[in-house]
């Protein structure tokens, strides 16, 4: 980031201007991310629930942005499309916890390992340099990991995904502090 909000490309200055959400997400983001990595085992359905509220709180900030930047970067589509799919998700683990902890786990997996691909690939197309591409790459490689092996260790990918979610909101706390200097 530069020293003047003229320095700052489109995209940032509308993140500016949102700091304050940016760093509820962080927080959020980093808490469960805490959870995950001291207490993995708390059960599916919990987790689902945990997971599924930060993604339906991620999904309504991407769609937010999303359209809020469509104006000004070609890339503004896909914050639309990662905000439908990470909406989408929540709303069916929302409304299939159990289901999420027992028999659909699986399938609820893979979609959860096609969210964190996509969610990957998009976030490392905005961050190229910026603070935030290590978690982008952890989240393709989640992806990856969940789509080969759903339920391979479980224990070991809720570890990963904890320790994602926590370098994701590090790094959001951090440039929530970083866009409030500006605002």
């Amino acid at each position: 980031m530069e020293g003047t909000v003229e320095d700052q490309d489109p995209y940032e200055q509308i993140l500016g201007k949102s700091w304050k959400i940016l760093l509820i997400r962080g927080i959020f983001i980093s808490l469960v991310g805490t959870v995950l990595l001291i207490k993995p085992t708390s059960g599916l359905a919990f987790t689902a629930v945990i997971f599924s509220l930060f993604i339906a709180l991620d999904g309504i900030t991407q769609l937010v942005v999303g359209f809020r930047m469509n104006t000004v970067n070609e890339l503004w589509w896909g914050s639309v499309l990662k905000g439908t799919i990470e909406v989408i998700l929540a709303a069916v683990i929302i409304s299939h916890p159990k289901g999420f902890g027992e028999l659909g786990a699986s399938a609820l997996l893979i979609l959860l390992g096609i969210v964190f691909l996509v969610s990957g690939i998009i976030d490392y197309q905005f961050r190229k340099g910026k603070t935030g591409t290590f978690s982008s790459i952890i989240l393709f490689l989640l992806g990856i990991l969940l789509l080969a092996a759903p339920l391979f260790a479980a224990n070991i990918i809720l570890r990963l995904i904890g320790i994602a979610a926590l370098s994701a909101g590090t790094a959001r706390i951090y440039r929530a502090f970083q866009y409030k200097r500006f605002n």
